[in-house]
Formats: C-alpha cells, sequence, structure tokens
C-alpha cells in the first residue's frame, strides 16, 4: 500500500473543517495545464525503473548497491520535496 506523506496529503486535502474531510483537489495531481504532481513523479518513475533495469544487468558489491539506493531515495525525496 503506498501511502501519501502528511504534508503532501494536506496539499491535496485543502479543505479541513465541515462535512467534506475526504474531499481532495485532484488538480493537484492532474490537470491541462500539466503543473500537477502526477506528470513529474510518473517521469522520475519510469526515469528510476529504466536506471534500475541497466544497474541490474551486472554483479554489484554490497557497497555500489546501498550507494544505488541512496541516491534513488535522494530523488525521490527531492521530488516529494518540490511538491507545493
Amino acid at each position: 500500500m503506498i501511502r501519501t506523506p502528511p504534508r503532501e496529503k494536506s496539499l491535496l486535502r485543502p479543505l479541513k473543517g465541515g462535512d467534506r474531510p475526504k474531499y481532495a483537489d485532484i488538480t493537484k495531481l492532474d490537470n491541462n495545464q500539466g503543473s500537477g504532481w502526477l506528470p513529474l513523479i510518473l517521469k522520475t518513475e519510469r526515469e528510476i525503473f529504466r536506471e534500475t533495469t541497466e544497474f541490474s544487468k551486472r554483479e554489484h558489491s554490497p557497497g555500489e548497491l546501498a550507494e544505488f539506493q541512496r541516491r534513488v531515495a535522494e530523488r525521490v525525496y527531492k521530488v516529494l520535496r518540490s511538491i507545493r
């Protein structure tokens, strides 16, 4: 199960009170202007899958694997932090 981080969840669900606590502003995810979060997230995901496929084509030391994982995690974190 994918969990939405609290910051992104609060941005996606701007209405806190009343009878709409589950309302989601989906235009933040995707919209006609292309400024939603989803295009960037999907682009990054495709790039990471491609890089992982290439990385997996040969044997790596535990250190190399750890460094690859660190770089991927840092990249994902950076993308998620860029969401406004």
